[in-house]
Parts: structure tokens; sequence; C-alpha cells
């Protein structure tokens, strides 16, 4: 079926509108109990699409335990944790997960030395960051975060390693360390974000850059902060974190919220913002953005079970339903979660009289999402539209490459009312799982 050319309009006005698709099919990365009788924690991958577990290289989980890992943007390489229980001793390891080649990141007289904690991995895969105790430089404790160059991997160790430490430090004698370290890249002007923990008070963040000034401490006399993420979604660079009561020095912390600062080392301390759409009254915990920072995946407990969810920027909107379940993960001050993309829609576009288009990586359902715009209101420091749900179009299947459809601004049978709209090219499986989103387009009903 057909309208009239003017019956809806681009908002810009053109007669046709492509971009690229800003969003894929995720992985998602953590760490969760082995099956039973078993208790150790293994790493686990997942499509968070579909909500199926994906084949991870042989001999990479083992009867030791396995825990925080980070993936490379491009999903080839992965750095974790691997504690001994017979031996009481920690190993960071760097794995290639297309060979499936692995290697210690620090000699063992190295870690005994250093005792590093909790790794993460720069995109562009270059570099490993680690926390672990305080560091007595010039009389005084600091805070550090240690750098492995791991470019020459496979190759090594050993690996060249150095410190990334902020302008500051504490009172002689103070006990902690450091640990979810990460950063946005592997150059001196990168911004790192990091959590501390001191005795007798509630873990605080740090945000500087690499090779640069930092933040003074996020801290909270009832809050305990933790695992932050760097990422811009809508091109605002924030620190997205969980917060959770707890009484300095405490063990006993309550229900986690995703919250988020700017990332900027001078705005950086302030109270937090919640995100919409993300916190509930269960507990969120563990944020972590993908590569392109559009999605934002996090670990949702409700009584006693963990789910893994994401959450689209751009639509507002938890993408993979009421999430998956993970079993049971790291405890809650514990653990990591990490997403890297792959791909589907390559351009997606709308003209003025309904014709849909599309570039598939891969053979695919395609349709789209409609909400119409009731306002808009702040998100990220950014002005947003506020967005309500008016349903979903599907198209069928297409093979890989471009096609097109032509849509007759009907949604559920009806036309839509005279009104703006937001309307997002979708890639889903046969059961609608959504698989990819495009870059969404303003539409105007006349």
């Amino acid at each position: 079926m057909r309208l009239a050319a003017r019956s809806a309009m681009l908002a810009a006005g053109a007669l046709a509108v492509t971009a690229p698709g800003a969003g894929a099919d995720i992985i998602a990365f953590t760490s969760a109990t082995s099956q039973s009788p078993s208790t150790n924690l293994d790493i686990v991958k997942i499509d968070t699409s579909t909500g199926t577990y994906l084949k991870l290289p042989a001999g990479l989980n083992t009867p030791d335990s396995e825990n925080h890992p980070s993936v490379s943007a491009d999903g080839t390489r992965l750095v974790f944790e691997r504690h001994s229980f017979t031996a009481n001793t920690d190993r960071i390891v760097l794995t290639n997960l297309t060979t499936g080649q692995s290697t210690d990141v620090f000699t063992g007289f190295e870690a005994a030395s250093a005792t590093p904690i909790s790794p993460s991995i720069t995109p562009d895969a270059k570099t490993v960051l680690t926390g672990g105790p305080f560091q007595p430089i010039g009389g005084s404790p600091e805070a550090t975060v240690t750098l492995s160059d791991v470019s020459t991997f496979p190759s090594g160790p050993p690996y060249a390693h150095s410190i990334s430490k902020p302008g500051y430090g504490f009172l002689t004698g103070t006990v902690g360390h450091t640990q979810d370290a990460v950063a946005s890249g592997s150059s001196p002007s990168s911004l790192v974000a990091y959590r501390e923990v001191r005795s007798g008070a509630n873990g605080q963040l740090i945000l500087g850059t690499l090779g640069g000034n930092a933040s003074s401490p996020l801290v909270s006399g009832v809050l305990q902060y933790a695992h932050p993420a760097l990422g811009s979604p809508g091109g605002s660079p924030i620190v997205a974190f969980d917060q959770r009561p707890a009484t300095p020095g405490s063990s006993n912390l309550g229900a986690g919220d995703i919250v988020f600062r700017p990332a900027t080392t001078a705005g950086f301390v302030g109270p937090p913002t919640q995100i919409p759409g993300v916190d509930t009254s269960a507990s969120e915990t563990r944020p972590a953005f993908t590569p392109d920072g559009r999605y934002l995946g996090f670990i949702r407990n409700t009584a006693g079970v963990d789910k893994l969810l994401i959450w689209d920027s751009q639509t507002q909107t938890i993408v993979n339903g009421s999430g998956f379940t993970i079993g049971s993960v790291a405890v809650q001050d514990s653990g990591a979660l990490s997403l890297y993309e792959q791909f589907i829609l390559r351009v997606t576009g709308i003209t003025n009289t309904g014709t849909v288009s599309f570039d598939l990586a891969s053979s695919s359902g395609v349709g789209i999402l409609v909400q119409r715009v009731v306002g808009h209101h702040k998100l990220f420091g950014r002005t947003v539209p506020t967005l309500k749900p008016v349903g979903r179009v599907p198209f069928g299947k297409f093979a890989k490459g471009r096609g097109h459809v032509k849509w007759d601004f009907k949604v559920n049978g009806e036309r839509l009312p005279r009104g703006t709209y937001q309307v997002t090219v979708r890639a889903v499986t046969p059961k609608l799982q959504i698989l990819d989103l495009g870059t969404p387009r303003i539409i105007k009903v006349r």
C-alpha cells in the first residue's frame, strides 16, 4: 500500500536520508559459577540478542577460578584474572580468542611483587590495565594503575610495565588498593577511571588521563561506588558506574543503581545521576558500554537471580526484553562485564514516501521500531526526544546486501496519526529478537 509523498516528510525535509548502522549483535563476557558440584568461577561468552552461550577456546576455563574478563573492541583479545585456590596465587592471562593462544601478562616474579588484580584491556588491544596495592611514592601511599604494553602479543612475557597515578597522595600509613581500572585508549591523553578502596572508607572513584592530572575522589559517606565504565552515548563522554548504600568499611551493601557523571576531570565530582529506563527496585550493577558507546550493558539481580540486560541510549529501551539469566555471577562487589559488537546493519535510510532501505552484512529479518515523540528531556547532558512506544512493523527476511521495502505508514494495521515520530530500522532473528538497530530517524506525519 502507498501514501502520497506529502503524507510524511523527514524533519530535515530531505528526500532521502541514509546513515551508518549504529548498533550490532552484542557479545558479552562475564564470569559465573560453574555447573554443580563445582563452585569456581568460569568465563562465559553470551550472544545478548538470543541468550546463546558461545564457545570459548579450549583450556580457557580451568579448575581454578577465572574472573574479571575484558575484551578488545574487535573481539579478538580477552584478558582475565585466574585465581588458584590450591596455591593462593593470581595470574593475569591474555588470550587470542581466534587462535586460542594465551600468555601471562606478568612473570611469576612480577606478579608476586606487584600483586596485580582486576584487569582490563584497552579498545585497541595494546594495553592491559591492572590495579593493586597502594604504592609508597615520595613517602606517601599513592593509588596507582599499572599499564602493561601487550602490543607485541603473542610474543612475551616479559612485557613493559609502567604506572599511572593521580596528582595527590594519602596520609602516611594509609592502606588500600586500586581496582576496576578502565581506559579509553593507550595514548597519554586517554581517559582512565578506577576505583580506590581504603581501610575504613567506602569505595571511591577517580577519573583522569593516563599521562596527566586526575580528579579529586568521588566519594560518599553512605554510598559505595564501583565498576566505572567509559562511554560517549550520543557524543557525550560520561563515566557510568554502580552505587549501593553502605556504611564505611562495611561489607553489607544495599541494592545497586547504575548512575553517571561527566567524563571530565573538572566536572567529575558531584552528585551522580541515575539513568532512566535502567534503574529499578532490583539491584543493577557492573555497567559496560559497547565500543561505539551506544549501548549500555548491566547485570540485574532480582531475588537472587542474575540477568544480563542491554539498554539502547538512542531508542531509550532495553533491547533484549527481560534479559537472560546467567546463573550466579561473582559477588556484586567484584567481577566485570565486557562487550563488543558484530555489525549486521551497515546502512539504513528512509525517504519521505516511506521507502525503507538497508544494507545487511548477513541475511536477517528486517523491520522497524516506531516511537512517538511526545516532548524532549535531558539525557547525559544533551536534549533528546521523549519517546512513547507505538509499535513494531516486520518486513520479512532479506538476503545479505542492499534491500528496500515500501512502508505504508501503518503500525498494527492503523495509519499513524498526525505527529512526530522516531523510526528505527531493526535486524531481527526469526523469533524477532533484536540483532541490530540502525540510526533512528525523525519523521513528521501530516
